[in-house]
């Protein structure tokens, strides 16, 4: 059996060849553990596939919906190709005399496959609110989908979640996010937050300026309910927008945003023990000091910030209100007759079953198969999709070369390209590329970092620049560029080598 790159769990795997049903009582015992960020790389694949399930539940609670989701999101998570170590390690170099470094958290490969079900479930969202132009693959997707009625409660943690894929991984954001979108403090107590999590002050304004920014993604996001009515824009004296309901203070959500928040704590990190007598700051401020990872650090503060009980304890000791009574989120208008059954559904009744993984994690090995053959027979055509709608078809024996355009709305976070292909057995996703506005084109003119799509001795390089337009909108310039014998790193330095001296000494 190929190895996968999640390897399984010797324990569940043994229920799966036994054929026995994983025993409900067991669920928590196989769940992976959550001591520290090290017991990710030992989590199984079975594990990480019931997380990723169980996280699509807490969003979007349609059982076939959650598989099919989480399946999507470790099977892109694998084939990433800007989210990997060796892509970082490529940033720095390239962007050594930054006075800043990156902003945002590399992740974990585990922790990226959380990240991907934020991304792969939205168009379902999308859908279940009234936008039919998504692009869902399946008649029997589309009748669960009209079928299930909105609830006030679901669409908060629509809200909620949506947040937390804005904020990108980024310990900044993600203060503003929960500080200013979520609950409802000043503006000086927000900038005391971020300087206790990161040991310096924010600059000036970031919060007033970024806030505006994030407000209008989720108009964006949330387009199809504004227009039916359900979620409306307030323009304040100031000229500053916000939704209905953010006006004033209102506790009645709370214990659904703290268990909401529960499930969206980066996986893998854990709560800080208290230590003799110092404070909460102190200890993290001691605990981050000795994490060597950048990386790991952005993930604590987060964390912090996620975990209701770690920033009760913050807000706590800066003498601030109590989250409760900060809370401030928007109102959905939607009519008591029509909230559908998903408020009394319970995540825990809905055990993976044995046949589920089975057919998941052989899925996924089988994918992983057909990319070797693919690639030792080699490949001949590929289509680009960017939210999972085809752009671009690419035959590789005629054309080397191809540049186009990907249209980007400023304030749209969502733009992911997936590189396909097709064998005997239909489409096989070779690679996906998050696309990122921090690729602004005049950057990119003088630093064209490639970033390797395929893998073996065909190689298909990408280069994104993001340029903008005007203030709304803009559009992401994409230059593909295709090779064939190139076996290693070494021979594609000298091969784009001996590319530049002859064009120096032919001019």
């Amino acid at each position: 059996m190929l190895k996968l790159s999640f390897p399984i769990d010797v324990e569940v795997d043994n229920y799966l060849d036994k054929g026995k049903d994983i025993p409900s009582q067991n669920y928590e015992d196989w769940i992976a553990p959550t001591t520290g960020l090290t017991k990710l790389d030992y989590w199984s694949a079975a594990e990480v596939f019931t997380q990723a399930k169980r996280l699509a539940l807490t969003i979007l609670p349609i059982q076939e919906i959650a598989t099919q989701v989480a399946y999507d999101a470790m099977l892109a998570a694998q084939v990433c190709r800007n989210k990997q170590y060796s892509y970082r390690k490529s940033w720095l170099k390239n962007n050594r005399y930054k006075k800043y470094g990156p902003t945002k958290a590399l992740l974990h490969k585990n922790q990226l496959v959380q990240n991907f079900v934020y991304r792969e479930i939205e168009k379902y969202e999308k859908y279940t609110e009234g936008d039919l132009t998504q692009p869902i693959n399946s008649l029997a997707f589309e009748e669960l989908l009209k079928n299930t009625s909105l609830s006030e409660e679901n669409l908060i943690v629509r809200y909620l979640k949506f947040l937390v894929q804005i904020a990108e991984d980024n310990s900044a954001n993600t203060v503003l996010a929960i500080a200013k979108l979520i609950y409802k403090y000043r503006t000086i107590d927000v900038a005391e937050i971020y300087t206790r999590l990161h040991g310096d002050g924010p600059v000036d304004n970031y919060f007033s300026k970024r806030k505006g920014e994030f407000i209008r993604r989720l108009e964006d996001r949330f387009q199809t309910l504004i227009n039916r009515g359900i979620l409306k824009i307030v323009v304040g004296n100031k000229r500053e927008r916000y939704f209905q309901g953010q006006e004033t203070f209102d506790s009645k959500w709370s214990d659904l945003v703290k268990q909401t928040f529960g499930n969206f704590i980066p996986w893998g990190t854990t709560c800080l023990v208290k230590q003799s007598q110092q404070s909460f700051i102190d200890s993290l401020f001691s605990w981050v000091k000795d994490i060597f990872s950048e990386d790991q650090r952005k993930i604590v503060s987060i964390h912090t910030l996620f975990c209701p009980n770690c920033f009760n304890k913050l807000v706590n000791e800066l003498n601030l209100a109590n989250p409760e009574k900060q809370l401030a989120l928007p109102y959905f208008n939607i009519s008591k007759e029509k909230e559908s059954l998903m408020n009394s559904f319970n995540y825990q009744d809905s055990i993976t079953q044995k046949t589920e993984v089975r057919n998941i994690l052989n899925k996924l090995t089988n994918d992983s198969l057909r990319r070797e053959q693919i690639i030792s027979s080699g490949i001949k055509n590929i289509f680009i999709t960017n939210n999972d709608t085809k752009i671009l078809d690419l035959t590789l024996s005629k054309q080397r070369k191809a540049t186009f355009i990907v249209k980007d709305n400023f304030f749209t976070s969502k733009n992911t390209l997936k590189i396909y292909s097709v064998d005997r057995e239909g489409d096989l996703l070779l690679a996906t590329f998050i696309l990122s506005k921090s690729n602004s084109y005049w950057t990119s003119l003088f630093n064209k970092e490639k970033i390797s799509l395929l893998d073996g001795k065909q190689k298909l390089f990408l280069v994104a620049k993001y340029f903008q337009e005007d203030s709304e909108n803009g559009q992401y310039l994409i230059d593909l560029d295709y090779r064939e014998g190139l076996l290693s790193e070494t021979t594609l330095f000298w091969h784009e080598y001996s590319s530049i001296m002859q064009s120096v000494w032919l001019k």
